[in-house]
């Protein structure tokens, strides 16, 4: 009882810390996520630290054991990523959305080619996407959101492809210029985002799941 009552009250509690990039946790997305998953692991009797970093070194953070995992990725992440497991029930549904100058309609990927496509870097859903049907020269990596705005105005770029809400969120809170060349244009793919663990803390999975169901309408 004495036990259960010091672990309740989180000094027995384990502290699990998750990644995201600044971008990301910024985002309605990654708000609602961490708020969402502190909850969670709040539940299971553990107390969620999550620490902002750059994409490249977030990645690395979590292969050479420094994290616990990535507070969200999309479906497919972790499939070239044995060391990674993923909670199975999403945290949330999104779209990824094409953002252009021109007053056009675009729903499909193919009806880009040919075109040059710029998109964030390290948001490797995106990019995996896009060297399906694109050239590698065709596409080129953003490390910052206004790139797109100017890049697209200099038609050094056709198109940005980047997760809905993320860059609608900055778009109408964030943005420093005037955002006249980019719009949104056309909705490319619908995906789900998910948290992944560590493989070394699979044993978690089953009950992080069952408190999402709970959570996530």
């Amino acid at each position: 009882m004495a036990f259960f009552m010091l672990f309740s009250t989180g000094i027995f509690a384990k502290e699990i810390e998750l990644g995201v990039t600044e971008l990301t946790l910024k985002s309605h997305y990654g708000k609602y996520s961490k708020k969402l998953l502190t909850d969670v692991f709040k539940e299971l009797g553990h107390n969620l630290k999550v620490s902002v970093l750059p994409h490249d070194k977030l990645e690395k953070n979590v292969l050479e054991k420094k994290l616990d995992g990535e507070l969200i990725r999309m479906s497919k992440y972790g499939d070239d990523r044995p060391y990674l497991v993923k909670a199975d029930v999403p945290q949330f549904f999104y779209n990824v959305a094409v953002y252009g100058k021109k007053d056009e309609k675009i729903s499909d990927w193919s009806e880009l080619k040919g075109k040059k496509i710029g998109f964030r870097k390290g948001l490797k859903i995106i990019e995996i996407e896009l060297l399906k049907h694109f050239k590698k020269g065709d596409i080129f990596h953003l490390s910052k959101f206004n790139q797109a705005n100017i890049l697209i105005g200099l038609g050094r770029i056709d198109y940005f492809v980047e997760v809905e809400k993320v860059f609608d969120d900055y778009l109408k809170f964030e943005s420093p210029i005037n955002l006249k060349n980019v719009k949104k244009i056309g909705i490319l793919k619908k995906d789900t985002a998910h948290l992944y663990l560590r493989k070394e803390l699979s044993h978690l999975i089953p009950s992080i799941n069952k408190e999402l169901k709970k959570r996530v309408k």
